[in-house]
């Protein structure tokens, strides 16, 4: 054997020996990590990364043991509570694994009890950091949840006894989470539809936080259609709120526009609200955004020549 294979030899047992270490001790750490979690965790851990995690967290057991104060136990002890406080499962899970009834039966439920409670936030308060979002509480999430597994289930299953009368949107709408406005806008679009409920839901328009405002005109310009009364109605407040609003609404509205399908008349009556708006920058919005609508439409006219 030659001094170069003498002299190898040691070099790769040595480097044999280190790689062999870090990867007991690899493994060592992996096996930690998996002790410590739930079977279901390790399997989502194996799937998903810190990202897809981080976004399905459920809300604080602290701040549940607040808001399950506001509601029925026969709801917080029903079989049905620790899955659909549960969110690491997506409603359509959710729906998946519980009859389309006791979902229903649930959640209207659960609904009813938070929007009692949810315009002082079902008790919740700043933590001891002073940390406080009114908008964004873990009562927010649930009345989300449960409004989102309610549209779930009018849209995929069939009902006989299905009623929703009980519910008071007006409750539900005192919350100044987007998320739970939303769903709520969806969900009475999809209940009630006579010409005065739409017209009541026209008269809620102002209570939406701005970040909504656009997306519920954008839903109700197709049900509005066939009615003049409500046509007339839905067309007018949006002219309104571009007068009264803050700015942020007023260019969310805008910016909402390519969702409307308003004829040319309609265009220029909400264009001629907004003439008198004093900002100079929100007035160059809207000319942009009205400007591009107007050329998607192929319509003549400017808004520069409605506002001059």
């Amino acid at each position: 054997m030659t001094k170069k294979t003498l002299f190898i030899i040691p070099i790769l047992l040595i480097a044999f020996y280190f790689y062999k270490q870090s990867n007991q001790s690899h493994e060592k750490q992996v096996s930690e990590i998996k002790r410590k979690l739930p079977e279901k965790e390790i399997e989502e851990a194996a799937t998903q990364g810190p990202e897809a995690q981080s976004l399905k967290a459920s809300p604080q057991v602290k701040d549940l043991e607040v808001v399950i104060k506001s509601i029925d136990k026969e709801v917080s002890k029903s079989q049905y509570w620790d899955m659909t406080i549960d969110f690491t499962q997506s409603e359509r899970e959710i729906l998946a694994k519980i009859d389309a009834v006791k979902i229903y039966e649930h959640s209207k439920k659960v609904i009813s009890n938070i929007a009692g409670c949810i315009e002082d936030h079902c008790g919740l308060s700043a933590d001891q950091d002073g940390y406080f979002d009114p908008s964004n509480t873990t009562a927010d999430k649930l009345l989300a949840r449960n409004l989102k597994l309610l549209n779930l289930v009018s849209q995929e299953a069939q009902i006989l006894d299905y009623n929703l009368d009980e519910i008071d949107y007006d409750q539900i709408f005192t919350s100044q989470n987007a998320e739970v406005q939303l769903e709520g806008i969806k969900l009475y679009l999809a209940n009630n539809d006579s010409p005065d409920d739409l017209l009541g839901l026209i008269d809620k328009a102002t209570k939406f936080k701005d970040e909504t405002k656009g997306q519920f005109f954008a839903q109700m310009d197709n049900v509005t259609q066939q009615v003049p009364e409500l046509r007339h109605a839905y067309v007018q407040t949006i002219g309104k709120m571009l007068t009264n609003e803050n700015g942020n609404s007023i260019v969310e509205i805008s910016e909402n526009l390519s969702n409307l399908n308003l004829d040319i008349e309609e265009l220029d009556q909400i264009m001629k609200s907004s003439c008198s708006i004093a900002s100079q920058k929100i007035k160059k919005v809207l000319e942009v955004n009205f400007n591009d609508y107007i050329k998607a439409k192929n319509y003549n006219t400017n808004y520069n020549e409605v506002c001059p």
